[in-house]
């Protein structure tokens, strides 16, 4: 038997976790789940895009006990898979970043990691509680941020305290310096 928390918190608590994570987010896609059985999603991505994702409980939905803490957010890209874990409240969580390193599709899968007397090692409960999950995809930045490289010091310059790599240097001694 599987025991749930009702929540009767306002979205502001985990608004301002998600303001946290990701100073002026943008609601990229937002989907709805069963908690009584989580089932995988995809959805587009580009390279340089990034994420974090929001879960929470719908109106009348409610995490079970035992997956406050223990929910694992699972993203499959075409070549390599990546887990994050959102640190599920009473209502909702929110992960941190997740940058696709390639264009396409990303699969969405989140489940509840069980450790019992049955299974010590754990297993993967899709089951997080009862009611709808609102799972939201926050754009937290979109591409890559260009930044300046400075051009190297040179050996001699203002604020450089590495004359060894002075070209002109090779071959002589220090006392010759």
């Amino acid at each position: 038997m599987c025991s749930s928390v009702t929540v009767a918190v306002a979205d502001d608590a985990i608004d301002a976790r998600i303001a946290k994570v990701t100073p002026g987010y943008t609601l990229y896609v937002t989907k709805t789940l069963q908690m009584q059985s989580v089932k995988p999603f995809a959805f587009d991505t580009a390279r340089g895009d990034c994420f974090v994702f929001v879960l929470r409980a719908d109106a009348g939905g409610a995490f079970a006990e035992s997956a406050i803490g223990q929910v694992a957010v699972d993203l499959k890209e075409r070549s390599r898979g990546f887990s994050l874990d959102p640190d599920v409240a009473a209502d909702g969580g929110v992960t941190r970043s997740y940058c696709p390193l390639v264009d396409g599709k990303v699969t969405f899968g989140a489940y509840q990691f069980v450790v019992d007397k049955k299974h010590p090692s754990g297993f993967h409960n899709v089951k997080l509680g009862k009611g709808g999950l609102r799972v939201e995809i926050v754009l937290s930045m979109r591409g890559f941020v260009p930044f300046e490289v400075q051009p190297q010091r040179r050996p001699h310059s203002p604020g450089s305290t590495q004359p060894q790599h002075d070209p002109a240097a090779v071959g002589k001694t220090d006392s010759e310096l």
